[in-house]
């Protein structure tokens, strides 16, 4: 659920909660949001220099902005038990990855090679900025092992995603089985050349 609020109502809001605002400029506006898991409160302060005292500007620029973009958590469990009704238990696995882009479209994928299966849940992104979008796609394996088809697509999970600036992530209440072999392809549409960071955040099957 997102509300449109103003700059007190958000600022009570992140205090009540201990949550760390999110923040960007666009123009001459800062424009402010605040993510308690579904819940999100968002507001605009417009910026004039100097911020004239005890403004909304004012107090978010003194007490707010230097301690803004902090990383976002979730409480949100994808599953409620270590033990599947499979008898089969998950084991906690995350992965990091880095890609240097340049500016428009950047295509490569990941290889899930070290286990059998995997729940994925969830992905970080980190150092990205306003107007960066990605998509998210599994694809066969190499040698088509699922389709016949080398790397032929299988389904698609993330479309067009407008990432945060900075720190990005996404988590899942549905997981994503992935096989041993599977790649997950990230087309990756920046604004300008620079090095963004990947987290895949999954569980091992076994």
């Amino acid at each position: 659920m997102k509300y449109s609020v103003d700059w007190p109502t958000l600022k009570a809001f992140a205090v009540a909660r201990n949550l760390s605002v999110q923040w960007f400029v666009s123009g001459n506006l800062y424009l402010i949001c605040a993510i308690d898991n579904k819940l999100v409160l968002k507001t605009q302060i417009p910026i004039v220099n100097p911020a004239p005292a005890e403004s909304s500007q004012a107090d978010f620029e003194a007490n707010f902005k230097n301690s803004g973009n902090g990383i976002l958590t979730t409480t949100t469990q994808p599953f409620a038990s270590k033990v599947l009704q499979s008898g089969q238990s998950l084991y906690k696995r995350i992965t990091g990855t880095s890609k240097s882009m340049q500016q428009g479209s950047n295509t490569f994928s990941w290889v899930q090679s070290a286990y059998s299966h995997v729940k994925f849940t969830a992905i970080e992104v980190i150092n990205a900025e306003i107007g960066d979008t990605c998509n998210l796609v599994v694809l066969d394996t190499s040698t088509g092992t699922y389709s016949g088809i080398p790397s032929a697509p299988l389904n698609q999970f993330a479309f067009n995603i407008n990432l945060c600036p900075q720190f990005y992530r996404y988590q899942s209440e549905f997981d994503a089985d992935i096989y041993q072999n599977l790649q997950i392809q990230i087309v990756y549409n920046s604004v300008s050349p620079k090095t963004v960071y990947f987290n895949l955040d999954f569980n091992q099957v076994k």
